[in-house]
């Protein structure tokens, strides 16, 4: 017998005391020294009714598992045998607002038209009589989704009844910069299977209304908060997204403290850290959160949103995949009917990976389709025997390309840097009785 190599070990307070976590299984359990030790040294010592628990979640394996078949085979069947269908449309590439760090192109302000609308819809029934999943998820993206919403309420009534008719589950999220949300959008937006509403702010008011502008200059912290309060008056669920960087990250616990005495605590939040994807938004890279800072900002934003009482999902997920766009199950669709893998790529046409025909297929794949879909980061040396990949699936393929040039390399990003805290925090909220 061997142990996994998958086995985190967290200190705990208590002297010689250890969170063992895999990440593989996502198992938890609390163990001294000796037992560590024997797990690593000698699985064979270890009482039998708890190595059957351990070998059950795979902290500890017979001999001839091979791990990294497992994970490999794993890994295949969720790119290619997923129950999901998802597809982020971008209804318009024009937005309302003028935000520094965009990464999207600002020379080509298309929406999508009924033309193009009809090519994505058949593109869509046909990848899902293809596929047969069980759930079909859209998500209404831009640009700013709400500067063209017919062609997103034609595609949402669509599959409403498609899906209805077909038996499969079908959710819609829209994520939207906040501005453009009112009691007549809302009360339409009920009427469907709408999921998530997101919305972004970046930090509180005074520092928010410096980034996040309109095209005019003007803040728009006011005519986000207000629609919040509309959405979580509402059916629909709001989040909050919170982008942090080296400017706001200081004063993102005094947003908390404004959302709080507004009565938004009870809206669910998020963490996004800033990065330089792509050439549009270098100019900002300065500014972005530097890696080597991710690992003390982030678990301190994450305790003192827990403090202050808002509800910050922790529990940690498997994630061999990475993504999902590295998927057959997951596809950007532009206004024109250009389809990408991830958003940030949308307009770089060397990104684009093919083009909806009229008859809703793409008759060739661009090369790139290739080179994105047999990336394999358990081909890579670091990857390979990382602890940290069940729970991060190789990272970001367009991490890897911005700092490499390929998409053959590791696209680390805050898994490892957070990892460890997350979990504390988490067991914390959890199995409170274990810190008293």
């Amino acid at each position: 017998m061997n142990p996994s190599r998958y086995n985190m070990y967290v200190p705990l307070k208590k002297e010689d005391t250890y969170l063992l976590y895999n990440t593989l299984t996502g198992a938890l359990f609390f163990v001294d020294k000796e037992l560590r030790e024997a797990i690593q040294k000698d699985p064979s010592s270890i009482p039998e009714d708890l190595l059957k628990d351990f070998k059950k979640e795979w902290v500890v394996l017979d001999d001839g598992v091979d791990e990294t078949e497992m994970l490999s085979f794993m890994r295949d069947e969720m790119r290619y045998n997923s129950p999901w269908l998802q597809f982020l449309i971008m209804t318009t590439k024009a937005c309302n607002l003028a935000c520094p760090y965009c990464y999207e192109k600002k020379e080509s302000m298309t929406s999508m038209n009924e033309a193009s609308c009809g090519r994505t819809q058949k593109f869509i029934e046909n990848l899902t009589k293809k596929n047969r999943p069980t759930t079909l998820e859209l998500l209404m993206y831009g640009g700013e989704p709400l500067l063209n919403v017919e062609p997103m309420f034609q595609l949402i009534a669509h599959f409403t009844g498609y899906c209805d008719t077909h038996s499969l589950e079908f959710k819609v999220g829209i994520i939207t910069n906040g501005t453009l949300i009112t009691e007549g959008l809302i009360s339409d937006l009920e009427k469907y299977p709408v999921d998530v509403v997101q919305v972004t702010l970046d930090g509180p008011a005074e520092m928010h209304n410096t980034k996040r502008v309109y095209t005019n200059g003007r803040g728009t912290y006011e005519d986000i908060v207000e629609g919040l309060h509309l959405l979580r008056n509402s059916a629909l669920r709001p989040k909050i997204r919170i982008n942090v960087d080296e400017l706001n990250k200081d004063a993102v616990p005094l947003l908390l403290d404004d959302l709080k005495e507004r009565g938004l605590a009870d809206i669910s939040i998020y963490f996004g850290i800033v990065r330089a994807f792509s050439p549009v938004c270098e100019s900002y890279a300065p500014s972005c959160m530097q890696d080597s800072h991710i690992g003390e900002v982030i678990p301190h934003l994450w305790r003192t949103a827990l403090q202050k009482g808002f509800d910050v999902p922790l529990k940690p997920m498997r994630n061999l995949v990475g993504c999902g766009m590295q998927s057959n199950s997951s596809y950007t669709i532009d206004p024109e009917g250009r389809v990408y893998k991830c958003v940030t790529s949308v307009g770089c046409e060397d990104q684009c990976i093919g083009v909806i025909s009229e008859e809703g297929d793409i008759p060739v794949w661009n090369p790139v389709y290739y080179r994105w879909m047999s990336r394999n980061p358990l081909e890579v040396p670091g990857c390979k025997t990382c602890v940290f990949f069940p729970v991060c699936g190789g990272g970001c393929p367009m991490i890897a390309y911005a700092r490499h040039g390929t998409y053959e390399r590791g696209g680390c990003f805050e898994t490892k840097s957070v990892l460890k805290d997350q979990l504390m925090l988490y067991v914390e909220q959890t199995y409170p009785e274990k810190f008293r």
